[in-house]
């Protein structure tokens, strides 16, 4: 068994979800106070957490108001704003912008979809199109469709052109 130690270096929900894992994996009691005692016995010394600490939903959530996640989310945001899409795997992109924005808790469908905007701007069909497609969609999972649509009908329009 080989459980990593948390040190703010990744999303805490997907951390405890590791842990959960490894242990079913090993075999280990699957029951909650287990599996929580393992995760705090596995989490940094430099970072603390309350002692009153009794379910994995509290844990993350003590994980996720402890400084080092604020330097974390800020992390994955600074990964995000320096991501450019060059019209390569439009499926990759949008699992690696996905991730990000969910590491860096970005639920907010609008920066979503300016951030969408301005890492695939160099794409003028992309910047005419994009937005009026998504102009009044509010779903994130729709939201992602729509561009990976229209990075799909730029890339055609670009082989056409030719």
């Amino acid at each position: 068994m080989n459980i990593t130690r948390y040190y703010a270096t990744v999303h805490p929900e997907e951390w405890v979800n590791q842990v959960q894992t490894i242990c079913l994996f090993n075999n280990i009691k699957q029951q909650e106070k287990d599996i929580l005692k393992i995760c705090k016995l596995n989490i940094d010394l430099q970072i603390s957490i309350p002692n009153e600490i009794n379910t994995l939903k509290e844990l993350v959530k003590a994980l996720k108001t402890h400084s080092t996640f604020e330097i974390y989310k800020s992390g994955c945001k600074y990964i995000l704003d320096q991501m450019i899409f060059q019209g390569d795997d439009a499926t990759k992109f949008l699992a690696d912008f996905r991730s990000l924005c969910f590491k860096a808790e970005i639920t907010n469908p609008q920066e979503i979809k300016n951030r969408l905007l301005e890492i695939y701007s160099s794409n003028e069909f992309f910047k005419r199109e994009f937005p009026k497609k998504i102009s009044s969609v509010t779903p994130i999972d729709e939201i992602y469709v729509l561009c990976s649509k229209v990075i799909s009908e730029s890339s055609r329009v670009v082989i056409d052109d030719t």
